[in-house]
């Protein structure tokens, strides 16, 4: 008898699980069904082109359909196929390896052990990530000393974000979240292996979910101090989730070699296929707010998430606020990047930030839940179209054999991280430019033109199938922009009976406001001139003579200034391409004219 009633308490939730519970199921469904009647209404009532649709309801395939949107093709390409090198031809240079491996893969497996549909069974494995989310940041509320109803008002702000409707499409951003709440959480209550693993869930699902291994770091500091900080064989297990954080992204890194050779081929196909591009904080924010109506609304939405930070450092919630910092400063040091915004929706201390500053003052509560509600609706409409925590006791004075043990397999995690990365610095290879290379050598192979000559590249000459990577389309006016500091391009073979060394005239020039630029033109990887420097727009020369093999195309490779966007560094222009330098033409001759 005594067992039995034993077995049935253990099924019994505490009064603070049954609340979290029922704030998080009750937020879910709410959420769900008023962004599920948006997505109807909006179907119902506007056509495809903007006209009105009869009142007809939209048929279930259609309905379907709305999981199915914005970059879920990406996702499906690779739970249907894996990853690949391939990219559709309206938009070059674009993989699927911008995209990581856990959402994709665990939904094609568990739709062929279901008979269920990949589509629908990350449908449902997104849904139920994003109601577990929501539970977990209901107990990190609490955990952090929050009321019940502060607690509960995070979890509806998440719910109601605007762009949640990411959370329940087929997309990875739910697993994201889940993953860095849940080592978030888990950490507070030192559960360390427990926080490890979501942490690898957030870093494999997300490329931003790797971030979360700074919170972990600063509540290992807070937990050990910084004498046993700097003393981790003392007591390693604070460390567990720190080293196991960056496991996924280390297997997302290790996956795209395999595939491409390339481990960094997330980073150079969001710069070639999505022209993404890294710069200085305080540069990408001038340059997204100078764009157009649509970065800067992207920007100021995320900038406004951003504020959340203010009362993390006041309430000294040290580990949840410098994440955020970090987290934000990285997002914000993008250029033409769209996704700021739901970036920013998926950082837990956003909620936990709002839910601090807003605790005593409920009609502004409701007032940023309305405005997050509508904000919600009409964005899926258009588409459619911490208190510290110390505990003294698990700090241990002496190292124990099993503490020493576990430090040494954290060691050892960390020295295979080192390994890897030694190992792609030496091995990698961009796969964007590999690729470039290749297919232009192909099409310039069969040509054998006569000296001297001079290759242009405007709309309408041959040469410009040698164009590798790293350039704008080509220009009326006979030239074309370079779209990054990196580009190449191949010219054809040379016959056997052509006299070496050769002599190479390089024309380039530049966006005129610029000053004082550098360019390196290397020629089959032979300097042309050494490093050159100009000032204003040009046009300026790169010549010299090189020695080249016969027989076998010529990659010219380019090394210049770092792109700009006209629209945003001048008054005059409404031009908004990424542009680095321009190039006019390359004269080859059997000889350079002395003085």
């Amino acid at each position: 008898m005594a067992t039995a009633v034993m077995a049935k308490s253990r099924w019994r939730f505490d009064a603070e699980t049954r609340a979290a519970w029922a704030s998080a199921v009750v937020a879910f469904f709410a959420s769900r069904l008023a962004l599920f009647l948006v997505g109807w209404i909006s179907l119902t009532f506007i056509a495809a082109r903007g006209k009105a649709a009869h009142g007809t309801g939209p048929t279930l395939q259609q309905l379907k359909d709305l999981a199915f949107r914005w970059d879920t093709t990406w996702y499906m390409s690779i739970a249907k196929h894996g990853y690949s090198t391939v990219s559709p031809a309206v938009q070059p240079h674009a993989v699927n390896l911008a995209f990581w491996p856990a959402f994709p893969f665990l939904a094609r497996y568990l739709s062929d052990a279901s008979g269920i549909s990949i589509l629908m069974t990350g449908v449902i494995l997104a849904n139920l990530a994003f109601l577990l989310a929501l539970y977990l940041l209901h107990r990190y509320c609490t955990q952090l000393e929050f009321t019940q109803a502060a607690a509960a008002f995070a979890v509806f702000l998440l719910a109601f974000v605007p762009e949640s409707f990411l959370f329940s499409v087929f997309y990875g951003d739910a697993f994201g979240l889940l993953g860095m709440v849940g080592a978030m959480y888990y950490a507070r209550k030192q559960c360390w292996w427990a926080s490890g693993l979501f942490a690898v869930l957030a870093s494999s699902s997300r490329p931003m979910g790797a971030m979360v291994l700074v919170f972990l770091v600063v509540h290992a500091y807070q937990q050990l101090g910084w004498r046993n900080f700097l003393r981790p064989w003392i007591d390693p297990r604070p460390f567990v989730p720190v080293v196991l954080a960056p496991a996924g992204y280390f297997l997302m890194l290790w996956v795209s070699y395999r595939v491409s050779g390339d481990a960094f081929a997330q980073a150079h196909t969001r710069m070639a296929g999505w022209h993404v591009y890294f710069a200085p904080t305080w540069q990408a924010l001038y340059t997204d707010f100078r764009l157009g109506p649509d970065l800067k609304f992207w920007m100021l939405s995320a900038l406004t998430l951003a504020i959340s930070l203010i009362p993390l450092f006041r309430k000294k919630l040290y580990p949840d606020a410098i994440f955020g910092l970090c987290y934000f400063v990285l997002i914000f040091s993008q250029i033409n990047s769209a996704g700021l915004l739901h970036y920013a929706a998926v950082l837990p201390v956003v909620y936990v930030g709002f839910t601090w500053l807003l605790r005593e003052k409920e009609q502004a509560r409701y007032a940023l839940l309305g405005v997050f509600a509508t904000l919600g609706a009409v964005l899926c409409m258009v588409t459619v179209r911490v208190h510290r925590s110390m505990n003294p006791e698990t700090i241990n004075e002496k190292a124990t054999p099993r503490g020493i043990a576990l430090f040494l397999l954290l060691f050892a995690i960390g020295a295979c991280y080192l390994l890897s990365l030694a190992y792609f610095h030496g091995h990698s290879i961009n796969f964007v430019q590999k690729n470039g290379i290749a297919a232009a050598s192909k099409a310039v192979e069969d040509a054998h033109p006569a000296l001297p000559i001079t290759y242009t590249f405007d709309a309408k000459s041959r040469w410009t199938q040698g164009l590798a990577y790293g350039w704008n389309p080509p220009e009326s006016w006979g030239g074309i922009w370079g779209s990054g500091s990196e580009a190449a391009i191949v010219l054809p073979p040379l016959s056997n009976d052509v006299a070496l060394p050769l002599c190479f005239t390089v024309q380039v020039g530049n966006i005129g406001k610029r000053q004082h630029w550098n360019m390196l033109v290397t020629i089959d990887g032979t300097p042309l001139g050494g490093n050159s420097h100009f000032s204003g727009a040009g046009p300026f020369e790169v010549h010299g003579e090189v020695k080249i093999p016969t027989g076998q195309p010529i990659v010219i490779r380019f090394s210049g200034p770092s792109p700009v966007i006209p629209r945003a560094v001048t008054n005059y222009s409404l031009d908004s391409r990424l542009l680095s330098f321009s190039l006019l033409g390359i004269t080859v001759a059997k000889q350079c004219e002395r003085p």
